[in-house]
C-alpha cells in the first residue's frame, strides 16, 4: 500500500483500518525512526504550525506534545 494512501487519514480506532493500513503505518514508522537515528532527520513538519486543544488541564500531556514537536 502506498503511503500518499494514508495522507490525511485520522487513527482514532485499529478497528476503522485494514490490516494492510495498519502494517502499512508501522512499516512507515519504523522507517522513520531508522532514519532519525542514522542522522538523516526528515523535517515533515518544518515551517508548519501545530495548534493543540485540550478539554481538560493535563500540564503532562501538554508537556509531552511540546517535546515531541521539538
Amino acid at each position: 500500500m502506498p503511503y500518499a494512501d494514508l495522507f490525511g487519514r485520522d487513527l482514532i480506532t485499529t478497528q476503522e483500518w485494514s490490516r494492510e493500513e495498519l502494517d502499512a503505518t508501522l512499516e512507515l514508522a519504523g522507517e522513520l525512526k531508522r532514519r532519525y537515528y542514522s542522522g538523516d532527520l526528515p523535517k515533515p513538519l518544518k515551517d508548519k504550525t501545530f495548534f493543540m486543544l485540550f478539554y481538560n488541564t493535563s500540564t503532562r500531556t501538554r508537556a509531552s506534545f511540546e517535546a515531541a514537536m521539538t
